[in-house]
């Protein structure tokens, strides 16, 4: 019987565990579906879902787990933040998916919808169905104007984010406070933004919250470490809430994947947020 070395020995552990890793974060972790519970205020009176990246390639059976898991959540509304599909192929049967939300949908275009030439007016169609909206460099108020949410396509803030969209609809034309574009006490000013950056980059502006994806979280994260590698205009903020001069922000890592189909100890996400 052949003597098993030391060196053999090592290097067979070696290729089991890098093995027993990649069937992990291909096969289980990438589709292995976590709810995050965030509460932000004392006494809530909204709830809302934050999700992002899809990065949809035509597993129906997935998107509908993920759609069925916000539905169960009830929130008052739910939130995307950029990158639906990376070509235009699966947009369509993405959208319809999309569709099936119980609750209004408002969301921005992330890189991969520009890079795609994604028809936004078939986006913003699905959107509007739900009672929400698409809102690159838009704002809107929601129905019952609790929240008004702002959407921004780049990094920076836009010079002229377009806020004439349903802002305060159904608030006394009299009422000054809405001449003056200011925003009424009690109601919830929400960024929509792909990029985590964008927190930096705000200036005096001040959000009740802040959601962005893009990251990741990396998609592969060592404990003790964080994430391997992530893209650019994430600044730090990779995975997770964090105080900005401008308010909460709450980086999603997001359902799909991108480049290369693994995630390992980065689980993907869907949000429910109290505020």
């Amino acid at each position: 019987m052949k003597r098993i070395t030391r060196r053999t020995f090592i290097r067979a552990g070696v290729y089991g565990v890098t093995a027993a890793c990649l069937v992990e974060g291909s096969l289980i972790e990438r589709k292995w579906l976590r709810t995050s519970h965030l509460r932000l205020s004392d006494t809530p009176s909204l709830r809302l879902v934050h999700f992002t990246d899809l990065h949809y390639k035509g597993d129906k059976r997935y998107l509908s787990r993920v759609i069925q898991r916000i539905n169960n959540a009830a929130p008052d509304l739910a939130c995307f933040t950029g990158d639906i599909v990376e070509n235009t192929t699966y947009l369509s049967e993405a959208l319809d998916l999309l569709s099936g939300l119980q609750c209004p949908l408002y969301g921005i275009p992330g890189n991969h919808e520009y890079w795609s030439q994604a028809p936004f007016a078939e986006i913003e169609a699905c959107f509007q169905s739900t009672g929400g909206d698409w809102l690159p460099n838009r704002a809107v108020t929601t129905r019952d104007n609790r929240c008004l949410i702002e959407g921004l396509s780049g990094v920076t803030r836009p010079v002229q984010l377009d806020t004439s969209a349903r802002l305060f609809p159904e608030q006394d034309a009299e009422d000054e406070s809405v001449k003056t574009g200011e925003i009424p006490e009690g109601v919830r000013r929400i960024l929509l933004t792909h990029y985590p950056a964008t927190a930096n980059r705000l200036g005096t502006l001040k959000y009740d919250l802040i959601l962005a994806g893009h990251s990741h979280g990396g998609q592969v994260r060592l404990p003790f470490w964080g994430a391997l590698l992530v893209p650019g205009d994430v600044d730090g903020y990779d995975a997770g809430l964090y105080d900005t001069p401008a308010g909460p922000l709450y980086v999603n890592v997001g359902i799909g994947t991108w480049h290369i189909p693994v995630r390992f100890f980065c689980r993907p996400e869907i949000a429910i947020i109290e505020l």
